[in-house]
């Protein structure tokens, strides 16, 4: 795709306010899985909105990996250790906090250019914020 396919593709939403407005309600509650399942029923009538899907799977993908990979930072003694870097912008976007996973995920790209997967992980986190927001807001 080029620049300028990439570019409207960034600004496409999802096609139904009411599912918008579905995927919005899921993410207030915390409910991921809901949220996915929103939108996956948002693009079943159309496909060409399938890469949010995917997406929005990709970040949750991540967020579960880490997790599960690392479970609850800690040290040997047991004491809980701080969480930064990648791990606390996909902790956000467990939360729900896009606002707050976009800021971190931006910050990781500026300070280590090399970090593509932070860089793709905004792209994702990106375009499923813009797929999901009303035109009025």
């Amino acid at each position: 795709m080029d620049a300028h396919g990439t570019l409207l593709f960034f600004q496409r939403r999802l096609p139904k306010r009411r599912a918008r407005r579905a995927v919005r309600q899921r993410l207030e509650a915390r409910d991921l899985i809901g949220a996915l399942a929103a939108i996956r029923s948002a693009v079943e009538g159309a496909p060409a909105a399938a890469p949010f899907a995917m997406a929005f799977a990709r970040l949750i993908a991540a967020t579960e990996r880490l997790i599960s990979e690392e479970g609850p930072t800690r040290s040997t003694n047991g004491s809980t250790l701080p969480l930064e870097g990648p791990g606390l912008a996909l902790l956000q976007v467990r939360m729900g906090n896009f606002d707050e996973a976009e800021r971190g995920f931006r910050r990781i790209v500026v300070e280590r250019a090399a970090d593509h997967v932070s860089r793709d992980r905004l792209a994702d986190l990106l375009m499923v914020r813009r797929a999901i927001e009303d035109p009025g807001d």
